[in-house]
């Protein structure tokens, strides 16, 4: 995640104007709320929105309610109110994405630089590819027409966080796995339901570990195992979050 460390708050002077905000500020215990909300954004400078308390433990409300002082039932009901308005997302591994940080901290950060390039695209695809974009569905999406991280974001049914877009990027560059890859490993998982970057991870380091480098390879592989009956394979789910630790591997066996 990036280093560079922000010291301050950006606040737009329409800030208490925004329609969410008055939305809130309006409810039973409603400036409390605010409050709260604006010691998460100030918490989540530093980690372009994201909070966790490290890297293998996600925040919790007694957690949050301590760090911030703030009463737990005002937590509870204000992170429902925040889930609600968009103003906060819970992601799969138990991170707290704060959406609106990016826009106030003062400078743009590589979330923010890649959610703007991604806005300009689509407005071009929006142009250029209209009829093409409708013809899209879950499983039928080309690569060719959309970059990995659309392709991701279009299948979790949410925007990537910060450390998942690290996370490709080191499946990329550390392991020289192809995009290509990564979407047929996307595919398996939204096919089982199993929408989470431990579960696609798994099948990766399963293909990397058998020594496939490329999807021809994986895919080859694949249709020799449909010629033998009642075969299954093992296909690992790693908790990349705790990657340090030992015995982070959990087995899962499926039918091919």
């Amino acid at each position: 995640m990036n280093n560079k460390k922000y010291f301050w708050l950006k606040l737009n002077k329409d800030f208490f104007k925004q329609h969410e905000i008055r939305i809130i500020e309006e409810t039973e215990n409603g400036k409390d709320y605010i409050l709260f909300y604006l010691k998460l954004l100030v918490e989540s400078i530093s980690h372009e929105g994201s909070l966790r308390f490290n890297d293998t433990i996600p925040y919790n409300d007694k957690m949050l309610s301590t760090i911030t002082n703030t009463n737990i039932d005002i937590v509870r009901s204000a992170i429902k109110i925040f889930s609600e308005l968009k103003l906060m997302e819970i992601l799969d591994n138990g991170t707290i994405y704060m959406t609106e940080t990016s826009k106030m901290i003062g400078s743009e950060t590589k979330w923010a630089k890649y959610k703007r390039i991604e806005r300009e695209d689509d407005e071009l695809d929006i142009v250029q590819n209209l009829s093409n974009r409708e013809r899209d569905k879950s499983l039928d999406i080309s690569s060719s027409s959309l970059n990995i991280y659309e392709f991701l974001e279009k299948n979790f049914g949410r925007p990537l966080a910060p450390i998942e877009l690290e996370k490709i990027e080191e499946w990329k560059t550390n392991f020289n796995i192809e995009e290509d890859m990564i979407e047929y490993a996307t595919r398996i998982a939204t096919y089982n339901d199993k929408k989470t970057f431990g579960y696609i991870e798994g099948i990766l380091r399963n293909w990397f570990d058998s020594g496939y480098r490329t999807l021809d390879q994986v895919k080859e592989h694949e249709n020799k195992k449909t010629k033998e009956s009642n075969t299954t394979i093992e296909i690992p789910e790693y908790d990349w979050l705790n990657e340090n630790v030992k015995n982070c591997w959990k087995i899962k066996t499926i039918m091919v």
